[in-house]
């Protein structure tokens, strides 16, 4: 077994929910706040449980000898005493979904739109092609990337003639951001948690040694470096690309040491 499967099995799963509350097409303002905070902490759980049944599978399927009940109660454990700040961020987050639910907007594709990138997470930059995406009806761009509110206000400030409304919009956006990024971040600071003790665990009951979540993560950046200067249509770059590859196999040998840019 690499450290690799559960990386991926970890971050494949743990997500689901919240890539699903962004898939609401059509509504208003007040429809896609609602519909992202929705039964979330339930939906966060069930995650989490599907991930655990999939770590178990994954060692059966492995021939790796642990008993089930092992992970079953570390898992519990896990949940039980570190989900705590990520359930007070989702609090948070209903907190401001109310002032949302609160707040009349005009109705406006361009504003609709964007709030979803918000809920999305565009870049921070508001010449991006993420952001000139959402505000013409699409939702492009990283999932979890932070807006920040000058890019809002002028995005908004370009839509409407009255600086006192779309003043107080761009301050609803951006305390919703904010603490919709806090959410983001502390369910992934959970994650690494989770993926450090299940690991550990592991390896206490095996021979078995792992990566840790950091040096995954370097690798798989750096290998997303090296596809970019291969890929490049204007000015490929295959020697940078070559050399980023060999750093991300220096680090992660088991996940790119059968890759080529050939």
């Amino acid at each position: 077994m690499q450290t690799i499967q559960i990386y991926d099995l970890l971050n494949e799963t743990c997500y689901q929910g919240l890539v699903r509350r962004n898939d609401l097409e059509d509504g208003s303002i007040h429809d896609i706040a609602f519909n992202y905070i929705e039964n979330l902490e339930g939906d966060l759980r069930l995650d989490f449980d599907q991930f655990t049944t999939g770590v178990i599978d994954l060692l059966r399927t492995s021939k790796v000898q642990i008993e089930p009940s092992k992970i079953h109660n570390l898992m519990l454990q896990v949940f039980t005493y570190e989900f705590n700040v990520v359930r007070s961020a989702i609090r948070d987050l209903e907190n401001i979904t109310g002032v949302i639910l609160s707040t009349e907007f005009p109705d406006n594709d361009d504003l609709k739109n964007f709030f979803k990138g918000v809920t999305d997470g565009l870049t921070n930059n508001p010449n991006s092609k993420s952001v000139q995406g959402a505000i013409i009806g699409g939702t492009i761009g990283s999932f979890f990337g932070p807006v920040v509110g000058t890019a809002i206000g002028s995005a908004i400030g370009a839509w409407f003639g009255g600086q006192m409304q779309a003043e107080n919009f761009r301050e609803i956006f951006t305390r919703y951001d904010k603490v919709h990024s806090k959410l983001i971040s502390e369910w992934g600071l959970f994650l690494k948690k989770v993926f450090r003790k299940l690991t550990s665990l592991i390896a206490e009951e095996t021979s078995l040694q792992f990566l840790t979540y950091e040096v995954v993560e370097k690798s798989i950046d750096l290998f997303g470096k090296a596809f970019d200067c291969a890929a490049d249509e204007k000015n490929p770059n295959l020697p940078k690309a070559l050399n980023l590859l060999d750093q991300a196999i220096s680090v992660n040998s088991g996940r790119y040491s059968n890759v080529s840019f050939a």
